[in-house]
């Protein structure tokens, strides 16, 4: 189904103040930028800064001018038939307030300028400035919002297309963030998924985001995530130009992002017929368009199972929707067809089906099931799902089974009315922060600490107590001295409830922790863990470098209250800003209400990794 208010949003206008400090870097970016996918820079690109609260104003003025009421209720109407949102779900609310909540950046298609949000965090604003400007550079070429508007009448297809703007903007920013450790995308599939799951943990830490429903989530993250993988298998295949190569001959589903595989074979989606009404001359067409892999693997996730959704989706082959509104406005039917590879894969999804229908509806009631028949009522009227060979249709929403009759000489003409809010949100080209400060205050994440007996600690077995976590190298001098007197302070403060503990990270870190704790005469547990979870649980960038020590304070209750790296002013007077840390969350009873979430990064400054 097509995201077109989220699509949409992404090309604003509007007043905003110009930003002279990043200003004098795009230049050199823009080149570096050329320079790796071979698109010249063909015109000077404006750039200016913009509040948030100017974001939440632009969006709705963008909303106002290009979205009619009419669409907006039409594409709610149809997320909420399928069951992808509650009844009571406002779209246009929920779309707004996540956009607004997470925009880092965006490009204006329509006056060739790019917006940066303040963010207070210079790593977020640069990751920020570079995949917009990798938007511009690519606009240039290809006319980023004519791009869009070719595939307006097919749900699927303009989805794929998002994925092809935002993933390939995702992967030229983090390549040009790689360059800056040395590393690169090119030659490390290992950072390249790393940085994939990075833009969904990014976009997580948001309340806004957290809340919202699983195919909301879905949708906004899809084009960036998968997106960028599906960006890097072309270029694996074509090299450098598989830049040019995915705008010229765009996917045309959803499938072929998932499945980079099909798209270089040239598999194409197949167009199927909705059941139609006996009554048809009764209703008018609401809204229609097509319904992809991507809308599937969610349908099951969120009513069957995650193993379900993984077996059963990528076996899609193609489908499509209509939404039929009596005259009067009384009733809305929803007509559905989805077509699978084989007749097998039909059955289990017809099979699944079942679950989907029970699942959104309060009221289901069965009045006749057979192996390829399904009917009965549910919450807006009687329903019929039918499953013919290799296809599986369903006609929900009428006033009586026999209204319902097989589309055999029906021809599908493709969507009209497609859901334009999501879309039109969508292909405003905005940034995620996808590389952003760490969020405290946070609850602490579950984390593993080998010990060099082969002992397995777990964080969480240390709750009700004040946790001062040191990631460190056992060859650091700055790490030794932050461990001296963390055991200093264990000594004084352990009583009271104070429990240090040290993780080394450095290669082949195991064979030296046990020396490191016998050199300074520690007497808390020092162990080892792998370098990904540790930038996982620090919520750090893998193409930004790290300095050590890095030191993170957990209260009673487990939630992280602050953390410094060891480029902070905390590290100026160590010992005594230790102890303070220290003894105000020993102060804190165990059981108090959690600190407010913040958005303020524990630290502005990008913390430069280990090698």
């Amino acid at each position: 189904m097509k995201k077109l208010l989220i699509a949409g949003l992404l090309a604003l206008a509007g007043a905003c103040r110009a930003a002279p400090d990043l200003s004098t870097d795009i230049d050199a970016i823009t080149r570096e930028l050329a320079e790796i996918s071979g698109f010249r820079q063909l015109k000077k690109i404006s750039f200016q800064r913009i509040t948030r609260a100017e974001v939440g104003r632009m969006l709705e003025e963008r909303v106002r001018e290009h979205i009619k009421p009419e669409e907006l209720r039409a594409e709610e109407l149809a997320l909420k038939k399928f069951g992808f949102v509650p009844p009571d779900f406002d779209l246009k609310k929920m779309t707004l307030d996540l956009l607004s909540e997470q925009a880092a950046a965006f490009y204006d298609f329509r006056k060739k300028t790019l917006y940066l949000v303040e963010t207070g965090s210079e790593l977020a604003e640069r990751s920020a400035l570079v995949h917009e400007l990798a938007h511009a550079l690519a606009d240039q070429h290809f006319n980023l919002e004519k791009f869009i508007e070719r595939a307006k009448q097919d749900d699927d297809r303009s989805l794929a297309r998002l994925a092809v703007m935002e993933g390939q903007a995702t992967w030229l920013m983090s390549e040009y963030l790689a360059h800056r450790t040395g590393q690169s995308l090119q030659d490390s599939p290992a950072l390249v998924h790393m940085m994939a799951r990075m833009t969904e943990s990014g976009a997580a830490q948001f309340p806004v985001f957290e809340r919202s429903p699983l195919y909301m989530r879905e949708s906004l993250l899809f084009p960036y995530s998968k997106g960028m993988l599906f960006q890097h298998a072309v270029f694996q295949k074509l090299g450098k130009a598989a830049f040019t190569e995915v705008f010229r001959r765009p996917p045309e589903s959803s499938q072929q992002i998932l499945h980079p595989e099909k798209y270089l074979a040239g598999v194409k989606p197949l167009a199927c017929a909705p059941p139609t009404l006996a009554a048809r001359r009764n209703y008018r067409t609401l809204a229609e368009g097509s319904i992809g892999e991507l809308d599937h693997s969610i349908l099951l996730r969120q009513y069957a199972t995650a193993e379900d959704a993984e077996a059963v989706a990528p076996a899609w082959r193609g489908g499509n929707y209509q939404l039929l509104e009596e005259k009067g406005g009384a009733r809305v039917a929803l007509s559905y067809c989805v077509q699978w590879e084989t007749p097998q894969m039909a059955e289990r999804f017809f099979t699944l089906y079942r679950r989907v229908l029970e699942g959104k509806w309060k009221r289901f009631e069965a009045a006749s099931a057979q192996d390829s028949r399904l009917a009965g009522q549910g919450d807006d009227g009687h329903f019929v799902v039918r499953r013919e060979g290799a296809g599986v249709t369903s006609l929900e929403g009428i006033d009586a089974p026999e209204s319902a009759v097989a589309a055999l000489h029906w021809e599908y003409p493709g969507g009209v009315l497609n859901r334009r809010f999501a879309t039109l949100m969508l292909s405003l080209g905005i940034s995620l922060p996808l590389l952003t400060g760490a969020e405290v205050p946070r609850p602490a994440p579950e984390f593993v600490i080998k010990l060099p007996n082969g002992q397995q600690l777990l964080l969480s077995s240390f709750r009700g107590k004040v946790v001062a976590l040191e990631f460190l190298l056992t060859t650091c001098p700055g790490c030794k001295t932050c461990s001296s007197i963390m055991n200093k302070l264990y000594h004084e403060l352990g009583p009271r409830g104070f429990q240090p503990l040290g993780v080394a990270f450095n290669p082949m870190a195991g064979l030296f922790v046990a020396d490191y704790v016998r050199e300074l005469k520690l007497d808390f547990p020092v162990g080892v863990a792998e370098r990904e979870p540790v930038l996982n649980f620090l919520q750090h960038s893998p193409l930004e470098r790290m300095l050590v020590p890095q030191i993170v304070f957990i209260d009673r209750n487990g939630v992280i209250r602050a953390q410094y790296s060891a480029d902070h002013d905390f590290f100026k007077d160590e010992e005594k800003n230790m102890r303070a840390q220290v003894e105000a969350l020993l102060k804190e009873p165990a059981g108090r209400k959690n600190p407010a979430r913040a958005r303020k990064p524990a630290s502005s400054k990008a913390p430069p990794a280990v090698q």
